[in-house]
This record gives C-alpha cells, structure tokens and sequence, in this order.
C-alpha cells in the first residue's frame, strides 16, 4: 500500500521545491489580496515567488487556497505561520 506524499513547509528565507518550480515565501502578514484563481480574500497571508528555468511568477495564498502549476501540479496551502518572536514564518503545503 502507498503513502500519501508528505506535506512541505517552506520557510522564509529558504527555497522549496513544488514538481519543477522553485518556490520562495515572503511578506506574510495579514492583507486584502487575491487569490491565483481571481478570488479576493482578507486574512493571514504569504507572498510565493514561483520560478523555473522558463518561467516565473508570484502568487498571494492564505490557508485552504491552492496553487495551481498547470502540469507540475496543485498543492494546497494547509497552513500559514507568521511566525512569533522574530522566528521565520512559512507556508505548509499538500499536493493534490
């Protein structure tokens, strides 16, 4: 029987890796943004650099949103830390 991926927590000032896309997670606080899909949203958030060889774009995700990288995948935000006490937020996610 197989296990589901684990899920990835990419913290500020590190570099995750989403199928073929680098990812970098930044500015997380609370704000009026819109979603990848066009929904706009207010609550807690982060900033997500997205990035390959050929291609390059960011994205503003809160918990529940998903990131859509066409054939490298979805992956759900599960979770966004802002982190306490001058620690590093991040963002968990879980691939669909």
């Amino acid at each position: 029987m197989s296990r589901p991926p684990e899920n990835e927590f990419i913290e500020e000032t590190t570099v995750g890796i989403l199928g073929d896309f680098s990812a970098g997670v930044s500015n997380i606080w609370e704000r009026e943004y819109t979603t990848q899909s066009g929904q706009k949203k207010k609550g807690l958030s982060a900033n997500v650099s997205l990035w390959t060889e050929n291609r390059e774009f960011k994205v503003y995700v809160g918990e529940g949103d998903v990131i859509d990288l066409g054939k490298d995948g979805k992956w759900k935000v599960v979770r966004v830390d802002k982190g306490e006490g001058g620690e590093n937020g991040g963002i968990e996610v879980m691939q669909l």
